[in-house]
C-alpha cells in the first residue's frame, strides 16, 4: 500500500499519510508475539506554518480521533527538519 495524499487548502505542497507495522512489532518466524501490536501512523506535512495547521486540522486530527481507543496509550512524536 502507498501513501494517502492529504490536500493542502492553502498551498501547493500536499501532506502525506502512511500507515505501517513497525519492524520491531512484526510477528517473528517462531510465532511469538514480537512485542506490542499496533500500527505506526506517520504524517508528513509541509513546513509553512499556516499550511501545516490547515492540514492538521482538516486531515490529521480527524484520522487520529477516528483511531483512538480508550484502552490504548497515546503517543505523539514530532520532528522538524531544517
Amino acid at each position: 500500500a502507498g501513501a494517502v495524499i492529504l490536500p493542502n487548502p492553502l498551498g501547493t505542497a500536499p501532506g502525506l499519510y502512511l500507515r505501517a507495522l513497525p519492524q520491531l512489532q512484526r510477528t517473528p518466524a517462531d510465532g511469538s508475539s514480537g512485542g506490542r501490536a499496533g500500527y505506526l501512523h506517520c504524517f508528513l506535512l509541509p513546513g509553512v506554518p499556516a499550511e501545516m495547521r490547515a492540514i492538521v486540522e482538516r486531515s490529521v486530527l480527524p484520522r487520529l480521533r477516528a483511531r483512538r481507543h480508550p484502552t490504548h496509550g497515546r503517543h505523539l512524536l514530532l520532528h522538524h527538519l531544517r
